[in-house]
C-alpha cells in the first residue's frame, strides 16, 4: 500500500486487485492458467519495483544537487536521507534473501545464488503450499514471525525520519490489524498471510512488499527534502522562546537557559525583564542564570523588549523547571531480577546528567558494562545471592554517588521439553514423525535465549514389559526410535527420560516427558 503522499497509479491499483483476486481463488483447484496469471502479476510487480527504484534514485539525485549548492542548510536532512536509503536497502536485501531461501526450501534451487537467478516461469512447484506453510509457520525458525518483526521494525524506523504529520497519517506495511481465517477465527498476520498459501502467491507477495518498501522510501525522502524549505525562517509571526540547558536541576547547582525571539535578527540588542528585574540581552538573546537552593517546581516569567522602526514591542515569556535532590533511576529492561549466564540489559540514567557522565559498578559478584548511552549489560554468576548496582554521576564538574540498587540473582527457569510442539499427553504417530526433534522451550521467559537438548533416552512397552531404553545423542530421534514409534499401538506410552540440555551455566536435567499414542 502506498502512503498518502504518493497515491497509487491506475497500474498499481490494477496489480493490487489482480493479486487479491488470485489469492482468493486459492480455495479452488489451482489451474495452470491461474498459476500463469500469478507469473504475469509477478512480472508486473518486478517492473513496478524497478520503476520505483528509478523514481527514488531521481529523488536522491535532486537531494544531492541541493546539498552541493548549500551544504550547511541541506546537510542534516541529506544525512538522514542517506540513512533512509541504507535502511531500505537492508530491508529489501532481507526480503530478497528470504524469497531465495523459500525457493531453496521448496526444492526449486540448490543455492541462494541459483534461486536469485531463477525465472518465475521456470518454477515447477508453483502450487506447492505444504512446504511454504512449513517454512513460514511450522519450521523451527518460524520465518513468518521473524518476517513480521522485520517489517514492524523497518516501518517504525523509516517513519521516524518523516515529520509529525507524515508519522500520524501515513500507513505502510501494516501487520497489526485484525485478521480472520476462513472459519472467522482471529489469527496472526503471519498465519493469515502464509497459511496454505501456494509458492507462486508467496513470491508475488514478497515482491509486493518490496514495492511497498521502495514506495515508502520515496515518500520519506521527499518529505525530508520538503522539510528543508519548511525550516527556513518566515517572519509572519514573532514569539518568545525559553531554551533551558535542563528542566531538572540538582540542588546546589545553577539553572541556566537562553531566551530568544524566534526568527529575529541575531544582531539586534535586546532588553527585557526577569521576575520584575531588568536584564540586558546579547546577540538577540536573553541569557538567564538563577542560583538554586530549595527543591521542587520553580517558575520564571518576564518580557522581551524588541526595538523596531515603529518603536518598542514587548513579548511575554514564562517557563518552569524542577529542582531535585541528587538521585538516579535504575530499571531492569526485562524484569526486576538478574539471571545467571545471560546478558541482563539494564537502563541507567541520572536526571540532569549527561549519559556520558554517568557510570555504574556491580557489587556482590559479576560485572556490568556500558553498551551505549543509558544502556548497560549485567552478567552474574552465583544464583541465590543478591547484588547491588552502584551509580555515580558527574554533576557540576564533580563526581557524586547517586545511590545503589539491589537485585536478586536467579537461574534461568527450567524449560518445557517438547516434541512436534507437544510437551506431554496424547499425540498421533504422524505428529511425532513430522518433526522428530526434542526442543527445550522457555514459554514465559523474556530473553531471546535458545536452549538445546544434548541427550535423552526413550523407552516404551514391548509385549507386557518396559523395553530397554534407547539412547539418543543430541536432540534428534534415532532411526531405532523412529522405527519403534512407527510400530507403536494406540494407547502405548513413550517415556522420554534422562533428558539433558545445555543451559548458560552448564548441562542441566529436565523432567521426564510421557507421550501416549492416540
Amino acid at each position: 500500500m502506498g502512503s498518502k503522499n504518493c497515491p497509487e497509479t491506475p497500474r498499481q491499483k490494477m496489480i493490487g486487485m489482480m493479486y487479491l483476486v488470485l489469492t482468493a481463488m486459492l480455495a479452488l483447484n489451482v489451474s495452470k492458467d491461474i498459476l500463469n496469471s500469478f507469473v504475469t502479476v509477478n512480472e508486473s510487480m518486478e517492473v513496478t519495483n524497478a520503476n520505483f527504484g528509478n523514481k527514488v534514485g531521481a529523488s536522491y539525485q535532486q537531494f544531492r544537487n541541493a546539498y552541493i549548492q548549500d551544504s550547511a542548510k541541506v546537510g542534516p536532512n541529506w544525512a538522514k536521507a542517506q540513512e533512509v536509503q541504507a535502511l531500505t536497502n537492508q530491508f529489501v536485501d532481507y526480503v530478497t534473501k528470504l524469497r531465495a531461501e523459500l525457493l531453496v526450501h521448496c526444492g526449486e534451487a540448490k543455492t541462494i545464488e541459483e534461486a536469485n537467478k531463477l525465472n518465475a516461469r521456470d518454477i515447477e512447484g508453483k502450487d506447492n503450499y505444504d512446504k511454504t506453510t512449513w517454512f513460514f509457520l511450522e519450521g523451527p525458525e518460524k520465518k513468518g514471525k521473524e518476517f513480521k518483526d522485520k517489517i514492524d521494525a523497518f516501518r517504525t524506523k523509516l517513519l521516524s525520519y518523516g515529520d509529525s504529520a507524515m508519522q500520524k497519517n501515513t500507513k505502510i506495511l501494516e501487520t497489526n490489524g485484525k485478521y480472520k481465517n476462513a472459519d472467522g477465527q482471529n489469527v496472526s498476520w503471519e498465519n493469515y498471510t502464509f497459511y496454505n498459501t501456494i509458492l507462486m502467491a508467496n513470491i508475488v507477495n514478497l515482491n509486493k512488499i518490496i514495492g511497498e518498501a521502495k514506495n515508502a522510501e520515496f515518500d520519506v525522502v521527499n518529505n525530508l527534502y520538503k522539510q528543508i524549505s519548511a525550516t527556513d525562517f518566515k517572519f509572519d509571526k514573532v514569539v518568545a522562546r525559553v531554551i533551558p540547558k535542563s528542566n531538572y536541576v540538582v540542588s546546589g547547582e545553577a539553572y541556566e537557559a537562553s531566551v530568544f525571539v524566534a526568527a529575529y535578527d541575531s544582531r539586534s540588542q535586546l532588553e527585557g525583564t526577569l521576575n520584575g528585574h531588568p536584564i540586558q540581552g546579547d546577540s538577540g538573546m536573553l541569557k538567564i542564570r538563577i542560583p538554586t537552593g530549595g527543591t521542587g517546581q520553580q517558575k520564571i516569567s518576564g518580557e522581551i523588549i524588541v526595538k523596531n522602526e515603529m518603536g518598542n514591542e514587548t513579548y511575554p515569556y514564562s517557563a518552569e523547571y524542577f529542582v531535585a535532590q541528587p538521585s538516579a533511576t535504575v530499571s531492569a529492561t526485562k524484569m526486576n531480577v538478574f539471571y545467571v549466564g545471560v546478558e541482563n540489559p539494564v537502563s541507567i540514567s541520572v536526571p540532569g546528567a549527561n549519559a556520558e557522565h554517568v557510570s555504574a559498578s556491580l557489587q556482590g559478584g559479576g560485572s556490568i558494562s556500558k553498551i551505549k548511552g543509558t544502556e548497560y549489560v549485567v552478567k552474574v554468576t552465583e544464583p541465590g545471592k543478591k547484588v547491588q548496582v552502584a551509580v555515580t554521576a558527574e554533576v557540576g564538574g564533580a563526581k557524586r554517588s547517586m545511590g545503589s540498587f539491589e537485585y536478586r540473582v536467579k537461574r534461568v527457569p527450567m524449560p518445557v521439553i517438547q516434541i512436534a510442539g507437544i510437551a506431554s499427553g496424547p499425540a498421533a504417530k504422524e505428529q511425532l514423525l513430522v518433526s522428530p526433534v526434542l526442543a527445550a522451550i522457555l514459554p514465559d521467559f523474556d530473553f531471546n535465549l535458545k536452549l538445546s537438548v544434548t541427550s535423552f533416552t526413550l523407552s516404551t512397552v514391548v509385549g507386557k514389559e518396559l523395553g530397554n531404553p534407547m539412547m539418543g545423542r543430541g536432540n534428534r530421534l534415532s532411526d531405532e526410535m523412529i522405527k519403534a514409534i512407527k510400530g507403536a499401538r494406540r494407547g502405548q506410552k513413550l517415556y522420554f527420560e534422562n533428558i539433558q540440555y545445555q543451559a548458560p551455566e552448564g548441562t542441566r536435567m529436565a523432567p521426564t516427558m510421557i507421550i501416549t499414542i492416540k
